[in-house]
């Protein structure tokens, strides 16, 4: 049974999204780019009605850095139900184009649709044929299908024999088929339709040798597509980059104002910076873009938590999650983003959960915990760690001090147990001579922690027995001068600056992990020589001596 009662593993396990994967749209930057994509389609289809044409054309561009989820944006409005009944999408992924030939790059064009987008089209064309047939009494459209008297006397219908050429049980009459369309189409046209309607367009379709015939041959069929669906056609190309080649052939394409077309532009920064310094008359184009989405953004704590919850909301069974699941998992996702740069991207992070619920679903647990997550990041990052921290913290033992550090009472009593801990490692192995220490600074030490809700807490150790007091304080913003600066008051009216001791260190979070890691050891007598040598250096960092 996997976690959260999901039926099966609903993260991706390839690098790259996979169709079934690009079903779904999760993040608030990719659902506006999307919206914005959808509705320069729109505004295209409502022009070309407006003026009774098709010599409409937009160029949109979408933008980021590797990881953030352009791909699966542009794979996703091949299926996406809001424009099914709008445009026919084609998906070419140049980085799969070996040699970027011209008949290389048609052939990537034509491709880049659904089968079932042709197998549409191939209905549309041979259903306009037979109602001319039926409805026009046209002759020659009525040979296409091979109709005989023999047929009549059977009673064999028009419709029947369309299907029968649709299940390819018969053959339609080609000579027949350009008689027919032989005025009302062009020659160009008149080929793609007989490869259409014998399908075999993907495997023998018009070849396109130069760039004057990819555009005659992607003009051709746009006006196929609008003529017989209805539908803009939409040609997008991923991972484009500064080859002369390829921009030669993109620059020709826009230049074409290709009709009832919209051409879509993944790439990243720094291949559009490639591009302006190689081809600044294709930059100029690519500038002026109806639109220039940006996905600045997509990879925030926000945007990626919330695709992760589309994932698992959209394939779970018969209940969602509790809100406390769903407030554990984020909690730990905030902890991987924050701690693991590695992880400040969705295509990492998405990796990451699909091995965590595999490993969840071996070990029948009904959530992600911490040490699930210490095994994934073990076993599929094994040369990660914790950068900031001095001890070998585990990724699971690092969760569960973050977690209880939002325990004030337990963390404030944890912290004066560690300091001590330290205190007495550090003065057993020499570092610290106890009596000078209590003579110069007295039986205490005052420590200020920052835990992992933003808030600072000033803590008294008594290093010679007694319990711990502390103060807490809450940073308050002041912008009266320095623009802003942080002010610290403690409730029993004591600052840091006015507090006795001369004994004072200062701890932010990551060394507040170490600290209570070691502490953890140290009581529980599992420390070992690699661990005292780590933390004398912790204790030096916090200028404990």
């Amino acid at each position: 049974m996997y976690p959260y009662n999901l039926a099966v593993n609903p993260f991706p396990s390839a690098p790259t999204p996979g169709e079934f994967d690009t079903l779904l749209l999760g993040g608030q930057r990719h659902k506006q780019a999307k919206l914005a994509i959808v509705s320069c389609i729109e505004d295209l289809g409502k022009n070309m009605r407006e003026d009774h044409g098709s010599k409409q054309f937009r160029l949109v561009t979408v933008i980021h850095d590797v990881g953030s989820g352009k791909t699966h944006l542009a794979l996703h409005l091949r299926s996406c139900s809001e424009l099914l009944d709008k445009a026919i999408v084609s998906f070419t992924d140049l980085a799969q184009l070996h040699p970027r030939t011209t008949k290389g790059f048609y052939r990537g064009m034509t491709a880049g649709f659904h089968k079932h987008n042709f197998d549409d089209l191939r209905y549309a064309i041979l259903n306009y044929l037979r109602r001319r047939a039926e409805e026009d009494d046209d002759k020659k459209a009525r040979k296409i299908f091979r109709y005989s008297i023999w047929d009549k006397m059977k009673s064999t219908s028009l419709e029947k024999k369309m299907q029968l050429i649709l299940e390819n049980k018969i053959s339609y009459d080609e000579m027949a088929l350009n008689e027919a369309l032989a005025g009302h189409f062009t020659a160009v046209e008149i080929s793609i339709i007989q490869s259409i309607s014998s399908n075999r367009f993907l495997s023998n379709h018009p070849e396109a040798n130069s760039l004057e015939e990819i555009i005659t041959n992607v003009c051709a069929l746009a006006k196929l597509n609008l003529t017989f669906l209805n539908l803009i056609s939409v040609f997008e190309f991923d991972e484009f980059d500064s080859d002369k080649h390829s921009m030669d052939i993109l620059k020709g394409l826009i230049n074409a104002h290709l009709p009832s077309t919209l051409l879509l532009i993944v790439l990243t920064p720094s291949a559009y910076e490639q591009i302006r310094n190689t081809n600044p008359p294709l930059y100029d184009r690519l500038e002026k873009a109806n639109y220039k989405i940006d996905l600045a953004g997509s990879n925030t704590l926000d945007e990626i938590s919330d695709i992760i919850l589309e994932y698992i909301n959209s394939n779970q069974k018969d209940k969602s999650m509790t809100f406390s699941e769903r407030d554990d998992l984020l909690s730990k996702i905030k902890i991987l983003y924050d701690e693991f740069p590695d992880f400040r991207n969705i295509r990492s992070m998405i990796n990451v959960m699909y091995h965590a619920i595999e490993y969840s679903e071996k070990s029948s647990s009904r959530t992600i915990d911490e040490q699930i997550l210490d095994q994934t990041i073990a076993t599929v990052y094994p040369g990660l760690r914790l950068r900031e921290n001095i001890m070998d913290v585990p990724v699971s033992e690092f969760m569960k001090i973050a977690q209880e550090s939002k325990n004030k009472e337990m963390i404030k009593n944890r912290v004066g147990q560690a300091i001590k801990a330290l205190f007495d490692c550090a003065s057993d192995n020499g570092k610290v001579i106890r009596p000078s220490f209590l003579q110069d600074n007295g039986s205490s030490i005052d420590v200020t922690y920052d835990d992992f809700g933003g808030k600072r807490t000033v803590v008294e150790v008594s290093i010679e027995g007694g319990n711990a007091t502390s103060f807490e304080g809450k940073p308050n913003i002041d912008i009266s001068k320095n623009g802003m600066e942080d002010r610290t008051t403690f409730s029993n009216n004591k600052s840091i600056e006015n507090l006795q001791h001369n004994a004072c260190v200062r701890i932010d979070r990551h060394k507040l992990v170490d600290l209570i890691y070691f502490s953890n050891k140290y009581y529980d007598n599992q420390i070992k020589q690699d661990d005292i040598e780590k933390a004398l250096v912790l204790g030096k960092s916090i200028k404990l001596y």
